[in-house]
């Protein structure tokens, strides 16, 4: 497997998770891409499954391993395909926090997506967050599918394997 030179993952929960990361990486482009990806494991970020910020020099993002309750691995990287269409959205400049702005005593974010400028955007009303939504399962199937063939290679390959795992 090709690993993205620039993607970092640390506190993985496991192998499989770190590779399926950089399997995301080449298959979105990142490794094309200048800019790095950091991608940080944590136990919970509250309210949220993942977090994903930077610029086009750098992204942090915070993966949670519960949210609310213990996520399985199929959330997980679902969560992870999330973040990192949000990776490609900032590292290629689409996707830009441009800096707070204050409205009574609430602060909110202003970003820009694709040009246009947004202000106290409703989460439902972000058009990157809907972007990463229609692409994190496709993501994902289109990763876990690859899989799914390298096991059946495996299994006609090694079909005593197969009989001794049953």
């Amino acid at each position: 497997m090709k690993y993205a030179k620039n993607v970092d993952v640390s506190e993985s929960p496991s192998y499989e998770m770190s590779s399926y990361i950089h399997k995301v990486a080449e298959f979105l482009g990142i490794s094309t891409l200048p800019g790095f990806v950091d991608i940080e494991f944590v136990k919970s970020l509250g309210t949220f499954a993942g977090l994903a910020d930077g610029d086009e020099d750098q992204v942090d993002i915070s993966i949670a391993e519960t949210h609310g309750t213990k996520l399985n691995d199929r959330q997980i990287k679902i969560n992870i395909a999330h973040e990192m269409v949000h990776a490609v959205q900032i590292l290629t400049g689409r996707l830009v926090h441009t800096g707070l702005t204050r409205k009574g005593n609430d602060w909110s974010y202003r970003w820009s997506f694709d040009g246009k400028e947004y202000v106290n955007t409703t989460y439902n009303e972000q058009p990157w967050e809907d972007e990463a939504y229609n692409y994190e399962e496709k993501i994902y199937e289109a990763i876990e599918s690859g899989r799914k063939i390298c096991t059946e290679i495996q299994s006609s390959l090694y079909p005593r394997r197969q009989k001794e795992r049953v």
